[in-house]
């Protein structure tokens, strides 16, 4: 929350601004397709849904993605079709292998599309946002960072190659340095990964959570404990790398069934790692108490939330969970790891060590049998989860653009 003190609203004389608006280039590691009629679409919102407030500090908006060729599916699609909207395309490569040959291809689009740009916006960590950032500042263009992740936690986790780990360092570099040269920083978190990548000298910072929630997303009241030999666990996660925990979850899972707690555990999200969760959930015997959903749509996430009892996220590193903060919003009590940002969502009571099967089990326990501490948790995290409405998220974003454009506005002017 210390960070919020440095929030100020930027003003314009409307003369000198309409005549200088920028154009922004906002660069990030997603990914988008083009259509063999040469338009571009998602099946994810990419995180601008705030479209509107970035125009309303510049003219003009260039993503600067990775893209794919390919024809959207039968089911609704978001179109990228505003003409104050471009794309520069950069190569659709997938893994440190794959980045390795696009390499030179991404060096040379992104040095080119410096040229165009007035200011620039990136999410780190992340090779397309940290080069582009670097052109930038080699030709003094402005640029604001948004840093939503610590490459060294995610790197060091289960499931990376010893190559992909050894990336861990020049990523952390790299992003200190770019974070060290921006206008102004925004976190995902509110501590932590400002103390590991924090802004230069002078220059303002806030907390940005990217997760937005709506009335829809809240429910009316805390929740009441449940029964106490029985209940619905909630894991929502992608399945494609193996830091998320899931194999732990499933070993307490297994621990206080064997206890002769009816316990059953809904799993959402999907990944490469399905599989061998699955696999592992049959080996323990729990195939009829676990039931894999694979990706489903974010309504549904909610409709699954509301029939659990609790929702437990045992990540081996996290940034800010947007699952778990959903979570809180449908006062779920949760249990999750002390690592990243999720100490800056629960307290201690709510809190395990990563990879500890036992402690795990035991906290699952404590909050179902305790039911005065299962409605204090459902209370506090309702409470808790207001902060990241959109209007008081909305309120952080325009400053932390504001910061930008009156940089960019400054530069062309000069």
């Amino acid at each position: 929350m210390g960070e919020d003190a440095s929030i100020v609203n930027v003003a314009f004389p409307s003369n000198e601004f309409e005549r200088a608006k920028p154009t922004l280039h906002w660069a990030s590691e997603a990914v988008i397709n083009r259509d063999r009629h040469g338009r571009h679409w998602s099946a994810h919102p990419l995180h601008l849904s705030h479209l509107a407030e970035i125009r309303s500090h510049f003219d003009h908006l260039r993503l600067v993605l990775r893209v794919e060729e390919r024809d959207p599916p039968v089911e609704t699609v978001t179109w990228i079709v505003d003409h104050d909207v471009s794309v520069e395309p950069l190569p659709g490569y997938k893994g440190v292998g794959g980045f390795i040959k696009a390499l030179p291809a991404l060096v040379q689009r992104l040095n080119r599309a410096a040229v165009k740009a007035d200011a620039l916006s990136v999410r780190l960590p992340g090779p397309i946002g940290s080069l582009h950032a670097f052109f930038c500042w080699l030709r003094g263009i402005p640029y604001t960072v948004h840093m939503v992740g610590d490459p060294h936690q995610v790197l060091s986790s289960k499931g990376f190659r010893w190559y992909e780990r050894l990336m861990r360092w020049p990523l952390v570099a790299v992003s200190r340095f770019i974070c060290s040269r921006a206008v102004a920083c925004a976190y995902v978190t509110e501590r932590q990964l400002q103390l590991l990548y924090p802004p230069g000298k002078g220059a303002p910072s806030v907390a940005i959570s990217n997760v937005l929630l709506e009335p829809r997303h809240f429910v009316d009241r805390p929740r009441l404990g449940p029964l106490k030999n029985r209940a619905s666990l909630a894991f929502c996660g992608s399945l494609a790398q193996e830091y998320k925990g899931l194999d732990i979850l499933l070993e307490a899972v297994y621990q206080l069934t064997s206890a002769g707690l009816d316990i059953h555990l809904v799993v959402m999200g999907d990944g490469v790692f399905r599989a061998k969760y699955e696999t592992q959930a049959l080996r323990l015997g729990l195939i009829e108490r676990v039931r894999f959903c694979g990706n489903v749509p974010p309504e549904t996430v909610l409709v699954q939330f509301r029939s659990c009892d609790l929702f437990v996220m045992p990540s081996r590193t996290e940034g800010l969970p947007r699952a778990m903060i959903e979570a809180m919003a449908q006062a779920l009590p949760c249990i999750g790891t002390n690592v990243g940002g999720i100490p800056e969502l629960l307290d201690d009571a709510a809190l395990v060590p990563s990879d500890d099967v036992s402690a795990l089990a035991a906290r699952i326990e404590r909050f179902l049998r305790d039911e005065q501490l299962f409605a204090a948790q459902s209370a506090r995290n309702l409470d808790r989860a207001k902060y990241f409405e959109t209007s008081l998220i909305a309120e952080r974003r325009h400053s932390f653009y504001g910061w930008l454009s009156r940089a960019a506005v400054k530069r062309k002017t000069i």
